[in-house]
């Protein structure tokens, strides 16, 4: 009636001075190898993101997550001195 969901997800937040896109780009990709799960990314945006430096994973057709690297503003906000590299998505 109250139209909630569960949806089990993953995320992974790498957070040091050289974490980036690419760096948490190489966990998602031995996740999904040792999965057996294809997948692809595409170039998006997101208001938390970096401009250039996130997109969207895909299996097949359906978009399961994003990955990419915090924005420094928002880094700011929470008192992160450090880079920070994400992704997140649903593992059902």
């Amino acid at each position: 009636d109250t139209g909630a969901v569960n949806v089990r997800k993953l995320a992974v937040a790498l957070c040091h001075g050289g974490a980036d896109v690419n760096e948490v780009k190489s966990v998602l990709e031995t996740f999904m190898q040792l999965y057996g799960i294809e997948y692809s990314l595409k170039n998006s945006s997101h208001p938390s993101l970096i401009k250039g430096r996130c997109g969207d994973i895909f299996i097949g057709n359906k978009k399961v997550g994003i990955i990419g690297e915090i924005d420094p503003a928002v880094l700011r906000n929470w008192s992160l001195e450090n880079p920070v590299a994400v992704f997140e998505m649903i593992v059902e």
